[in-house]
């Protein structure tokens, strides 16, 4: 049923859904935890990380992986660390200039969904 969809409409519907926890975990984290945005940020998005994984092996790019789910998975991680050592400081520095969490969160989403797109398409039709 999805993966009649095409493929960025996929990308999109995982990607999205991974971001609605994403976003949900980390305001839970700072507003009634009261962690630092960093912390929150590296927490939420490896939640994030592991829905899209998942979503991404078996809805996004289905039928056309060529690597084993070990390489796979290996290459995931690496992307992921990457990307939770750039987000926070994305965040962060979103959160300085623009002074609203929710918005700041979603352009740092925007900015790293798009590089991860890239690689994500590289890693998966590898």
């Amino acid at each position: 049923m999805l993966t009649s969809l095409p493929r960025p409409a996929r990308y999109i519907l995982v990607g999205g859904t991974a971001f609605l926890l994403n976003l949900g975990l980390f305001l839970l984290l700072v507003d009634l935890l009261a962690l630092d945005v960093r912390i929150a940020e590296v927490i939420s998005r490896g939640l994030g990380g592991v829905v899209t994984f998942f979503g991404h092996k078996h809805i996004t790019f289905t039928g056309e992986q060529r690597l084993p789910v070990a390489m796979q998975g290996l290459g995931y991680l690496m992307l992921n660390l990457v990307n939770l050592a750039i987000s926070p400081w994305v965040v962060y520095g979103s959160v300085a200039l623009l002074g609203n969490l929710v918005v700041s969160k979603i352009a740092a989403e925007v900015i790293m969904t798009l590089e991860s797109y890239l690689l994500t398409g590289l890693l998966f039709r590898a």
